[in-house]
Formats: structure tokens, C-alpha cells, sequence
């Protein structure tokens, strides 16, 4: 009698890989987007912290990529970020917050 062939550990190996690189950089601007949105006691800083931990291949590849890639990036960091926005300075993420309508930015990391 044949039995179903159980997948085993191998199996799964690429198949974990692939999804890794397929979402990590797709996680990369919901999280901006999750980032800049104001909490309770509206702390910037951490989650730009945090981002910058999780994220610092992006950000390499932004600072050693042709001007069209980090345009693209920037793009996508800010797609969705309302009342401000990302932007990069010496290798990490800033969030720029409006301080006022018609004001200039506030620096928030």
C-alpha cells in the first residue's frame, strides 16, 4: 500500500526563504505607514527606532542604489503617511511631522 508522502523539513526550507524575501520588502512601507500614524502619547521616536533596527538593509540599499531606486523607496515609504513625512538622513529614517498648517516640519527622530 502507498502512503502519502509526508513533506518534510527540506521541503519547506525554500519555500520559507522565497516568502522572506518577497515580504520583507514589501512589509517595508506598511510599517512606515503604521509608524507615522500618531498613538496616544504620539512617541516618533521609538517606533523610528524600531524601524530603523528592522530595516537597516533597506535604508543600505537605499544609500548605495542609483538615484531612480531611491527615489522608488522614498516613494513607497511615503505612500499613505499623512500629516508628515519619511525621509532618509545618514542611514536611518526621519519622520518630518507638519507642525502646524502651513508651518514648517517638525524633526521628530
Amino acid at each position: 500500500m502507498n502512503e502519502p508522502r509526508r513533506q518534510t523539513f527540506r521541503a519547506w526550507v525554500p519555500i520559507a526563504l522565497m516568502a522572506i524575501l518577497l515580504f520583507y520588502p514589501l512589509s517595508f512601507g506598511p510599517a512606515c505607514w503604521m509608524a507615522s500614524r500618531p498613538g496616544p502619547n504620539r512617541d516618533y521616536e521609538s517606533k523610528m527606532r524600531l524601524l530603523n533596527g528592522i530595516y537597516a538593509p533597506v535604508y543600505w540599499t537605499h544609500h548605495y542604489s542609483p538615484p531612480v531606486v531611491q527615489e522608488q523607496i522614498e516613494n513607497f515609504a511615503n505612500l499613505g503617511v499623512e500629516n508628515g513625512a519619511i525621509d532618509f538622513y545618514f542611514d536611518r529614517i526621519c519622520f518630518f511631522e507638519d507642525a502646524a498648517p502651513g508651518a514648517d516640519f517638525a524633526f521628530v527622530y
